[in-house]
């Protein structure tokens, strides 16, 4: 549109979601040149505002006072231990016409052994969210999250905001195929070049090296409002 967002001069923004991860706040902030918080929340308790970081973000805080949090292994629903990873439980304190009691969000995140923030807040802090317990994919015993591919995209600036994950089965072995448009159009050699480093990146943080074909600007096909990361063509057992 032709519009420098720097020259708007806003100061503060609120975002959340799937799409919102790690890398996509660090975009944001250099292209607008504000302050980006991060916020929780899901329908079934209030839409957003379930918590939210503040100036020091290190950790969202969860206002306690509407909502009692516990943190759970997702598989035995037994309680894990402060810093360590499990799946966000939620109960109602102040809700009215439609309480909840112990309500799984399948969010996967851990709580912070912190009394006080820096901030003066007394409030519990939650990590960001790593995935969904029901997102968690296995490929060749790996567990994997989409958000641990996301964020190693989100640090190339040459990436666009579109990619995709598709997974079949060749000779009985799980294959992953990493799709990622640019942000603009690149030669051949550029193509190749980026896939190396991406594969390299990607395999960092998932134990496995993973096939990976950069593609043209807007030419991976759009699935409604919520982008669609994952496409499994496996066997199924």
């Amino acid at each position: 549109m032709g519009i420098d967002p720097k020259k708007l001069k806003i100061r503060n923004g609120l975002f959340g979601a799937e799409i919102f991860s790690s890398g996509m706040k660090k975009r944001i902030k250099e292209i607008w040149d504000i302050d980006t918080h991060d916020i929780y929340g899901l329908t079934e308790m209030c839409g957003p505002g379930v918590s939210a970081d503040c100036d020091q973000h290190n950790g969202l805080h969860l206002w306690e006072d509407h909502f009692l949090l516990e943190c759970l292994d997702p598989v035995t629903l037994e309680p894990v231990g402060v810093e360590e990873q499990g799946e966000i439980v939620l109960t109602t304190l102040t809700k009215q016409g439609m309480p909840l009691l112990r309500y799984r969000t399948r969010d996967i995140s851990k709580l912070y052994d912190e009394k006080t923030c820096e901030c003066g807040r007394t409030h519990i802090k939650h990590s960001p969210i790593k995935g969904r317990s029901d997102d968690m994919l296995i490929i060749r015993g790996t567990n994997i999250y989409p958000g641990q591919i996301e964020s190693v995209l989100m640090k190339k600036e040459e990436i666009g905001g579109n990619w995709r994950m598709i997974l079949k089965t060749e000779n009985d072995i799980d294959m992953l195929t990493v799709e990622v448009e640019s942000k603009n159009m690149l030669s051949q050699v550029e193509s190749i070049d980026l896939e190396k480093q991406l594969r390299e990146e990607i395999k960092s943080v998932i134990v496995f090296t993973p096939r990976v074909t950069v593609m043209p600007p807007n030419s991976i096909p759009q699935s409604g409002l919520k982008a669609k990361r994952v496409i499994d063509n496996r066997k199924k057992v």
